[in-house]
């Protein structure tokens, strides 16, 4: 019986040895392995750092221990700048839902997903950064690049909710002003469009967007208002009535000049078709036939 106790605890200890030695062999290879990883790296040998990485990632996996695993990040970025981005955005994601999250973590995601012209991936991806690392240290960069897509997919709401957290940045930026224009007439506040319009302008005075929106309104402002007026003195011919459209057509002639000054500048500047046609149906409503017929031609209206 004593024999065989000995024997039992002979192999226990054996096999505790055989474990501590293996254990702390595997462990001397991760940490060789990690060295020369970031060695590479670090020299922008990318393909030799990939292979280095996937070796810690398979000793990390085959213990099931991904979440815990330091590796994928790095080896993301490895593959991404190696020109293999499918196994990019394969390690990142695993990087995302591991301990090690990073900011370049999701930052290198999100430039994959851009080169791709994937904008719903790009802006989700930018969103979670964002929100899981507020106070990063290009966080105002994200932000205003997030700000730009979701203006690109007309998220305006988004947009503006965002804005107060880049505006203090932008306040010379036409690019960036131009784009929160934009969000504004998208979401319907004209007023405060029309007040940011003269500043961009200001800054920028053949600023397309602008100067575009500005003579569509007041066209727009001025067919309306004749329309209205017109059928309202057709339905009630009296002096009092006309008296109102006297009045209404002096208003409408004031917004058309407004318009054909803005759109003889655009059609200057870049003479398309649809400008021509604001010209040609602004001077004919003005009665200035021989250039509404000059714009009609050059609009290829028959």
């Amino acid at each position: 019986m004593r024999k065989n106790i000995t024997s039992t605890a002979f192999t226990i200890i054996a096999l505790f040895v055989v474990v501590s030695i293996t254990s702390c062999s595997t462990g001397k290879k991760l940490t060789s392995d990690k060295q020369n990883a970031d060695k590479m790296f670090n020299e922008g040998n990318y393909g030799e750092a990939l292979k280095y990485y996937e070796e810690i990632i398979k000793d990390y996996e085959s213990k099931g221990k991904q979440q815990e695993c330091p590796a994928y990040s790095k080896a993301g970025i490895a593959a991404y700048k190696s020109g293999n981005a499918e196994k990019a955005v394969q390690y990142l994601n695993s990087a995302v839902n591991s301990n090690f999250n990073t900011p370049e973590t999701l930052l290198t995601l999100a430039d994959i997903y851009h080169k791709e012209d994937n904008l719903s991936k790009e802006l989700l991806t930018l969103e979670e950064l964002v929100k899981k690392f507020p106070e990063a240290k290009n966080s105002t960069e994200v932000k205003k690049r997030l700000f730009k897509l979701y203006v690109e997919s007309e998220n305006f709401d988004k947009a503006l909710k965002l804005w107060p957290e880049i505006s203090t940045t932008s306040e010379n930026n036409t690019e960036l002003l131009t784009e929160y224009f934009i969000v504004l007439t998208g979401a319907g506040k004209n007023k405060e469009a029309s007040v940011l319009a003269k500043k961009i302008l200001k800054l920028d005075p053949d600023n397309v967007t602008v100067l575009e929106w500005q003579a569509k309104r007041y066209y727009t402002r001025a067919e309306k208002l004749y329309g209205k007026e017109m059928k309202a003195y057709q339905k009630n011919r009296t002096n009092a009535q006309y008296n109102k459209l006297i009045d209404a057509l002096d208003i409408v002639s004031k917004d058309f000049n407004k318009s054909l000054k803005i759109f003889e500048k655009l059609y200057k500047m870049s003479p398309k078709k649809e400008y021509a046609k604001y010209l040609y149906y602004i001077n004919d409503r003005l009665d200035n036939k021989q250039k509404a017929k000059y714009y009609k031609l050059k609009a290829g209206i028959k």
